[in-house]
């Protein structure tokens, strides 16, 4: 009898301040790694998963999405989510786990990646939520900021927004979406990016620069200028990785041009 081979999709969300990203790595905790070792004690076998998104540490995620393979292996799939909940540490929980084709690949299928970065402005400093957003000390442009994130939308070279210790030679991303609000008491602004793929650093570059230009220390050009150039040196700092989190993964269904929603946030 054939063993039956199930290709499970989990939709993860974590708070990454303990950790050294998402990528398992040597001597440094990651989720990467706490999540595969909690399976594998689950299933009773080493199990690998694959992330959707490699983030930094300190980077937070609400909607990441991994996929691993089961054979023959008794727990519903649906299970898996509460087991693995029950499991992990509580800075780590995954919110659903649904089957999927053999071929579905959590990175290498997505189509859309979304970001969300906080800055707070406010005053007081706000201690209980210190880890999960920027506190900056000064009043920001929101208009000059979305006047500035315009010019990130279609397709570039984005060089002059990575890292030099990103080696890709294709630096061409596809921007959909980029634009900031305001809380509802105006003392948080959220700034919304999405894309095909991100370079290493890309938004922390890119949100480090449009908080220069918020200070008005730069026109709103100056992105159309960094693209240009694809000189790193021309940017902003990078902004701090505890700001950032990675909201959303996006996928194509199969045989449909409609986007699988199972791993909205809103949908969970």
């Amino acid at each position: 009898m054939t063993a039956e081979i199930r290709n499970i999709k989990l939709t993860i969300a974590y708070q990454g301040t303990r950790y050294s990203g998402w990528q398992r790595q040597k001597d440094t905790p990651t989720v990467q790694e706490t999540i595969e070792e909690t399976l594998s004690d689950i299933v009773g076998h080493q199990t690998k998963i694959q992330g959707a998104s490699r983030t930094d540490a300190g980077v937070h995620a609400e909607g990441q999405v991994a996929n691993f393979l089961v054979e023959s292996c008794p727990i519903p799939t649906e299970a898996f989510a509460a087991i693995l909940s029950g499991k992990l540490p509580p800075d780590i929980a995954v919110r659903e786990s649904v089957e999927v084709p053999l071929n579905f690949h959590a990175s290498g299928t997505a189509i859309h990646k979304t970001y969300i970065y906080r800055i707070y402005t406010g005053h007081p400093k706000d201690v209980q939520l210190y880890n999960l957003r920027w506190q900056v000390e000064y009043p920001l442009d929101l208009n000059a900021i979305n006047a500035a994130a315009k010019f990130l939308i279609g397709t570039h070279d984005f060089q002059g927004f990575t890292s030099a210790k990103d080696t890709r030679e294709n630096a061409v991303r596809s921007i959909m979406n980029a634009h900031a609000w305001w809380s509802a008491d105006a003392s948080e602004l959220l700034f919304m990016i999405q894309a095909n793929r991100f370079l290493y650093m890309m938004v922390r570059n890119i949100v480090g620069t449009l908080v220069e230009i918020g200070r008005n220390r730069w026109p709103a050009e100056k992105v159309a200028q960094i693209i240009a150039s694809q000189d790193r040196t021309q940017a902003g700092p990078t902004a701090p990785p505890h700001g950032l989190c990675l909201k959303v993964v996006e996928y194509l269904k199969n045989s449909a041009s409609t986007l699988d929603t199972q791993a909205r946030i809103g949908d969970k």
